[in-house]
């Protein structure tokens, strides 16, 4: 079972019907990372991602609105970055789609964008970062290409996807691994992750030589 979360994402063997503790592997990688992923990417190239609370729409003439920026003084960074985060939050949920293969700056660099109009009414462009960050999960270094996201303390312990299902089977008794590969469950509070894919190929482009042979 893959389970992703906002904080972590787990994976586990569940065999007649009981966790096998043994295979429990975790990562701090969840879709709150993904989400700050996004946002430090769009803030490299330009995006102001203006918090909700910090501007109002005022009409000027039928059907054309100004934005006037609100006055705050007592508001803390926190609460700003919490606001700038929801709105980042959903942008990733909009656009982003798992890529069929795995990402690649050069193969992806022209893909179609995606348009998203940002509560100001400022409309942005989404290309690439549509897919790459979605696919951190598979490959959690793809976040070190993002400007701004702080390198990982603890390097051990980030694995993507591919690498902790193979950890948590092989964790468990041979006679069981091959039934355990052939069936995957997601569980997961990350939208874009409904589309899981790719998560099989370099599973089993590894694991048929381990088990399927």
């Amino acid at each position: 079972v893959w389970c992703s979360g906002g904080g972590s994402t787990v994976v586990s063997a569940v065999h007649d019907g009981y966790v096998l503790q043994k295979s429990v592997a975790t990562s701090p990688i969840g879709g709150e990372f993904l989400t700050d992923c996004m946002m430090k990417s769009l803030e490299s190239k330009g995006v102001v991602i203006r918090p909700r609370y910090s501007f109002k729409k005022k009409e000027v003439s039928p059907g054309d609105y100004k934005v006037v920026d609100l006055d705050f003084p007592n508001t803390t960074d926190s609460y700003r970055l919490y606001h700038m985060r929801a709105i980042a939050s959903d942008i990733k949920e909009t656009v982003c789609r798992v890529p069929d293969t795995p990402f690649d700056e050069v193969a992806y660099a022209n893909v179609p964008t995606t348009s998203y109009e940002l509560p100001d009414g400022q409309t942005i462009e989404v290309g690439a970062a549509r897919f790459k960050i979605p696919d951190i999960l598979f490959n959690p270094f793809l976040s070190q290409t993002i400007p701004g996201i702080d390198g990982f303390g603890d390097s051990t312990s980030i694995r993507g996807l591919p690498r902790m299902v193979l950890e948590s089977v092989n964790r468990c008794d041979v006679d069981i691994r091959k039934e355990l590969l052939s069936s995957i469950l997601v569980k997961t509070l990350i939208p874009v992750l409904h589309c899981y894919f790719s998560l099989h190929t370099p599973i089993f482009l590894v694991a048929h030589h381990q088990f399927c042979s």
